[in-house]
């Protein structure tokens, strides 16, 4: 761990783990969605495998195969027979720790920054509905020297999506999101109000907290490495979305790692709990039947799904992203420069701002972070902020909608063109006239 001190703040520089993920196979374990009616026992039997743990939303399992036996393999036999809808091996998602971006945690008190300099009173900075949308009881300052909530408040993101005055008259009121993620930590008192009660797939309970856990999931030397990644996005939604409510979803452990079985389960739980927006900052370069069916059952019940592109700098799909029913979201620097980070391709539909966001950290202070990650939730508030204007439209015209009105970047990414979708999403275009 790395300390370095930029006046007139200091930051706590940690690795990043941001989205980008490698998939590989879990051994030992399968994936199966039986049919209706069909008896899991007695498919074990034939199959020689044992029952780890059933879904309660569909006839799907997650099942123990005969040691030695290559899941894959075992997997594709599994499709050949008649009670199968679909099979396929469990898949393990594991955040790369040489992801090219930076986590910077904003404290004031390790260079001795001066207390005037981040006083702000009621004569000193007046927040009207025009500018944040904020409340007294829901906003206070006080003397504390807070540059990291400053830097959250005041963010350049606002003017690169374009989220002005049209934007500033809606708030998402009455959408759930769910962030599929590493939890949302509840300590930060502007973001607590906002996060339901959700379900932890990685643990199977209800504690849905975002924190350290002493975990090296990916056995890289390097611990913990996406604690907070699951409020900082929550965060970003809420700073553009105050109305709407967050639904924590866990499905990744604090190091990043997580599995098919945990995200096909917790976008199912999340359509079962009202959820009109799933927001998956984390993903794939392997694609599964598995996923497909969640993704198509979550888009046939009118629920739109953002998903971050991926920090591999390549044009390979990544997914959930990759998923034709996906909304998928790559990165721009300050200036609408593809990130260096950021992956691309004919398949990608919209970008946003994604390099040195601030948002909420999981310890209660604020954050910067870059990634693909973080390029998703503005999309999911972006889409929020529909919804709750226009609660009877469709997550296909919601979706359609977002990318129509994006600004195109090519001009200023002439080697990618045709590579960075619609460009980058306009929150007052969006908005305008609907």
């Amino acid at each position: 761990m790395k300390i370095r001190y930029v006046s007139p703040i200091a930051v706590l520089a940690l690795a990043l783990t941001g989205f980008t993920a490698k998939a590989d196979v879990i051994q030992g374990e399968v994936l199966v969605h039986l049919k209706s009616g069909v008896d899991v026992a007695a498919f074990n039997q034939t199959f020689g495998t044992s029952t780890m743990l059933s879904s309660p939303y569909t006839n799907s399992y997650r099942l123990a195969a005969p040691a030695g036996i290559d899941v894959t393999a075992l997997a594709t036999q599994m499709t050949w027979d008649s009670r199968v809808t679909s099979a396929g091996p469990n898949l393990s998602n594991r955040s790369l720790a040489d992801a090219p971006t930076d986590q910077f945690i904003f404290t004031a008190d390790a260079d001795q920054a001066q207390s005037t300099q981040f006083i702000f009173t009621a004569d000193q900075f007046i927040f009207t509905a025009d500018q944040f949308i904020f409340t007294a009881d829901q906003f206070i300052f006080t003397a504390d020297r807070n540059p990291g909530l400053f830097a959250y408040m005041t963010q350049s993101t606002s003017a690169l999506i374009h989220y002005g005055s049209v934007s500033k008259q809606y708030r998402g009121t009455g959408v759930i999101i769910a962030v599929l993620d590493t939890g949302i930590s509840t300590r930060n008192g502007l973001l607590a109000p906002h996060v339901l009660s959700g379900w932890n797939f990685v643990n199977g309970n209800s504690n849905t907290d975002d924190s350290p856990s002493g975990l090296d999931s990916n056995g890289n030397g390097n611990f913990d490495e996406d604690a907070g990644h699951g409020t900082m996005v929550a965060g970003l939604i809420n700073r553009y979305a105050q109305g709407a409510s967050l639904l924590p979803v866990k499905v990744l452990d604090s190091d990043g790692a997580g599995s098919l079985w945990a995200t096909t389960e917790g976008i199912r739980y999340a359509m079962a709990h009202g959820a009109k927006i799933i927001n998956m900052s984390f993903g794939s370069s392997q694609d599964s039947p598995l996923l497909q069916e969640a993704i198509r059952d979550a888009w046939a019940a009118n629920v739109l799904i953002v998903a971050s592109a991926g920090n591999s700098n390549t044009n390979v799909p990544q997914y959930p992203a990759g998923n034709s029913m996906s909304l998928s979201v790559g990165s721009l620097d300050a200036a609408d420069i593809k990130a260096s980070f950021s992956n691309y391709g004919s398949w990608m539909d919209v970008l946003a701002p994604g390099v040195g966001l601030p948002s909420t950290f999981w310890t209660g202070q604020y954050a910067s972070w870059s990634g693909t990650s973080f390029s998703a939730p503005l999309v999911s508030a972006e889409a929020a902020l529909l919804m709750g204007a226009r609660p009877t439209w469709s997550a296909a015209r919601v979706r359609t909608r977002i990318k129509t009105k994006a600004d195109s970047v090519d001009a200023l990414n002439s080697s990618l063109t045709g590579q960075l979708g619609k460009g980058i999403v306009d929150f007052d275009a969006t908005l305008t006239g609907i």
